[in-house]
């Protein structure tokens, strides 16, 4: 029997490549990656090097004229075959109502666009 696979998301995403600053949580070295896609809830972002599930880290996300400043935690780690690198979901764990409204008016007007 084959197994479907769940969605489990509160939120849609939308594809949306832009840059992201990553930091884990204490550690004072952040690293640059890009998004894969975004949503109200979390992002996912592809990088080099491991973070374990339950991590927290401080994201900064460039969205047009606007930077958000954010924790998230890793819910999701998948290393990507033949390479180095891992695709990360996170979860938004302290997105303020300011920034909330404005990624979400952000996400409307690219779903309009899609």
């Amino acid at each position: 029997m084959i197994e479907r696979w769940q969605e489990k998301r509160k939120f849609p995403r939308v594809p949306l490549k832009v840059e992201l600053q990553c930091q884990i949580r204490g550690i004072n070295q952040s690293n640059r990656a890009i998004t894969n896609d975004i949503g109200l809830g979390g992002l996912s972002f592809t990088n080099e090097g491991f973070i374990p599930t339950d991590t927290l880290l401080n994201l900064e996300i460039r969205l047009l004229s606007k930077t958000l400043s954010t924790t998230a935690k890793t819910v999701r780690v998948i290393l990507l075959p033949f390479s180095d690198r891992y695709n990360f979901g996170v979860e938004f764990t302290d997105l303020d109502t300011k920034q909330r409204d404005y990624l979400e008016d952000y996400l409307n007007m690219r779903l309009g666009n899609i």
